[in-house]
């Protein structure tokens, strides 16, 4: 392993292969946890909404390989308590109902910290899914 190629800034991206991670990380641990929230029925009476810009950067999982290895354990944890849930299929799908289950993604549209503009857009359980996936990879 590498540990200085995992903490050193890539010149073209202006960030580090453990600045990625954390941040792919910040929104898979949010599309679980809403994952979770929704099988246990915490928001039955309110439209459920994923808040991917509300995270907290620079943490030791960014610089440290050890730390992110622990954060994704953890999420697949989160992920396998998922399947414990009679909506989840056994093979790690996740059901109809639980999947088209309505929520918002909520997304600052300006940069301006002093006057963040957020916005809530309809989503499903399934799309958040895969933006999570494809957001990962690319």
């Amino acid at each position: 392993r590498s540990f200085t190629s995992y903490k050193r800034n890539c010149p073209i991206a202006k960030a580090s292969i453990g600045q990625h991670v954390r941040h792919s990380m910040d929104h898979q641990e949010r599309v679980v946890t809403a994952s979770l929230q929704l099988v246990q029925n915490q928001n039955a009476d309110d439209t459920l909404s994923i808040h991917y810009d509300l995270r907290k950067r620079g943490g030791t999982d960014e610089h440290d390989m050890d730390q992110a290895n622990q954060r994704i354990q953890r999420v697949l944890q989160q992920v396998e308590e998922l399947q414990s849930y009679s909506s989840i299929s056994s093979d790690t799908t996740i059901s109809t109902n639980l999947a088209t289950t309505p929520l918002h993604a909520t997304f600052f549209l300006s940069g301006n910290p002093e006057a963040p503009d957020e916005q809530a857009l309809p989503t499903t359980l399934a799309r958040e899914w895969g933006f999570v996936a494809h957001h990962a990879i690319h």
